[in-house]
């Protein structure tokens, strides 16, 4: 038999079907951008992190060394390549290499007392690579400022990372320009200031 409703039964109206329908067509616009932004923070905490560790790591190292390690060091066997540790991990010792003949690897190589990194964060949040790099004699960009010796992490980017995410970053570690300062953006050019074919230098440690 076939049921009839009674009149104390209600349905929905169309009305009030187009109203859920509308709901639930203007959720993902109000949840999607939402959940990028809470994303994209967490990616930029994450690298905060990791500079700030590596910065630590850098100047425990210099501490017992008494001298960063060498740009993008790594042993003779190992490719010179992006992301690998350069001795705060691993004890480096003189044979080692970098991509800078003229600045290798100084100190006191035997009173390295590391590790100084549980390991070394060869990826961004972002996917690419983290690089070291050791500088003399640096100038800081745009501020007349000039170090003996700087430590420097490379974010690689080429457009990976969002222009807001690597200003947060600045804002956090330095001032928020990304065209001057200790942290800045290079251009693959050489110029420096955002264009989003380069790559973010965070000095992290100085002498």
């Amino acid at each position: 038999m076939i049921k009839r409703r009674s009149k104390n039964e209600k349905g929905f109206t169309l009305v009030e079907l187009l109203v859920v329908i509308a709901i639930i067509g203007i959720l993902p616009a109000i949840i999607v951008p939402s959940a990028f932004r809470a994303i994209e923070k967490g990616k930029v905490s994450r690298a905060v992190a990791d500079l700030r560790a590596i910065g630590k790591a850098a100047m425990a190292y210099y501490a017992d060394v008494g001298d960063f390690p060498g740009s993008k060091g790594h042993p003779p066997g190992e490719p010179l390549q992006n992301g690998s540790d350069p001795g705060f991990v691993r004890k480096p010792d003189s044979s080692w290499q970098t991509d800078n003949p003229n600045v290798g690897y100084g100190g006191n190589l035997d009173a390295w007392d590391g590790p100084y990194l549980e390991k070394w964060p060869s990826r961004h949040p972002w996917g690419d690579a983290y690089s070291w790099n050791y500088w003399r004699d640096y100038p800081v960009p745009g501020i007349g400022t000039t170090v003996s010796k700087a430590g420097i992490v490379t974010l690689e980017d080429y457009g990976r990372i969002p222009r807001e995410s690597l200003e947060a970053i600045d804002r956090i570690q330095d001032d928020g320009d990304l065209s001057k300062g200790y942290v800045f953006y290079q251009q693959s050019g050489g110029g420096v200031g955002y264009n989003g074919n380069g790559y973010l230098q965070v000095v992290v440690a100085t002498q």
